[in-house]
């Protein structure tokens, strides 16, 4: 039959999902409009803590990205454009904390993970 082999990064200990969402950028520069735009409808909502130089609503830059996102149920993970085969850290760094990539950019991600 068939052998399935998961790996969960995911530990009880965790911090998992104590605050609602969460974004950090740094650098708007060449990026698509659509993520400000999504930053601010989502913020409208309910507020989305912005840790990096743009749009920073938590004190200031924070110094891990990692530690960051891992408090946040969501993460708005927006490349700077939508091409195919297209794809950055954005989405793995999500993944990586622990928290569920809210993802706009390359309509064939799927087929990378």
């Amino acid at each position: 039959m068939y052998e399935t082999t998961y790996l969960i990064v995911y530990s009880p200990a965790d911090n998992w999902f104590t605050a609602f969402c969460s974004i950090v950028v740094s650098n708007p520069k060449f990026a698509s409009p659509c993520r400000e735009r999504f930053f601010r409808l989502l913020s409208e909502y309910k507020q989305v803590d912005s840790g990096g130089g743009m749009w920073n609503n938590v004190g200031g830059p924070v110094a891990d990205k990692l530690q960051f996102v891992s408090q946040y149920k969501f993460n708005i993970a927006f490349e700077n454009s939508s091409m195919q085969g297209y794809t950055t850290e954005k989405i793995m760094e999500a993944m990586v904390a622990n928290t569920l990539p809210i993802y706009w950019g390359n309509e064939l991600v799927s087929r990378d993970f």
